[in-house]
């Protein structure tokens, strides 16, 4: 089955307050298209910058995955849940309905989020940090988000080749074998494969 492959540039993301106002998203992907975090939506992609310590919004029914990517360490405080404090470009994953507060150790701070409906689903991050310019394949998946981060790359999918430059992204949708060829040695690509619930 020939893979479907949607190139995002910088252009086609939303910025949008969160959805308690304290802080801005960038909105990288949201699925189905046209959903919104206020009408429901299956899995979503996002970047936010958080410029103060304070509660994150609740999303209930749906598993969070964040990532710092640029600022000090930011502390996790999850209610009744513990705590975790984020290191850049470790993903730590967490329920979306644990009532949970962001406290930074410094200036204000930029994360990547991924949410997915706990019952559709999984999604799972992946970091690749290119050291040197040497092709890797990707985690296999019915559906993958490829966003470029920093440097350039050329995405192998299937048979077809994809420029993808810094700040951009794929979309590769019904599987698809998938190799990254790095165009420097300074790239970092984060990869989010979302993998159904069978049956």
């Amino acid at each position: 089955m020939k893979a479907r492959v949607t190139h995002f540039t910088r252009s086609a993301y939303k910025v949008m307050p969160w959805k308690n106002g304290a802080g801005s998203t960038t909105e990288l992907f949201i699925s189905p298209r046209g959903a919104s975090v206020q009408s429901g939506f299956d899995w979503r992609i996002s970047l936010a910058r958080v410029p103060a310590s304070g509660p994150f919004s609740s999303f209930p029914g749906y598993h969070r995955t964040i990532m710092l990517l640029q600022g000090e360490p930011m502390r996790l405080v999850h209610e009744g849940h513990g705590t975790h404090t984020l290191q850049a470009l470790q993903p730590y994953a967490f329920h979306g309905a644990w009532i949970t507060e962001g406290i930074l150790s410094g200036g204000p701070v930029e994360d990547f989020n991924v949410m997915m409906r706990e019952d559709l689903g999984q999604a799972h991050v992946d970091v690749h940090q290119v050291r040197e310019d040497t092709p890797f394949p990707t985690r296999s998946a019915p559906l993958q988000f490829i966003w470029c981060w920093s440097g350039a790359a050329t995405v192998e999918v299937q048979t077809m080749r994809h420029s993808l430059k810094e700040q951009e992204s794929l979309l590769i949708e019904e599987g698809a074998d998938i190799t990254i060829h790095p165009e420097s040695a300074t790239s970092v690509f984060i990869i989010v494969s979302i993998t159904p619930h069978s049956g």
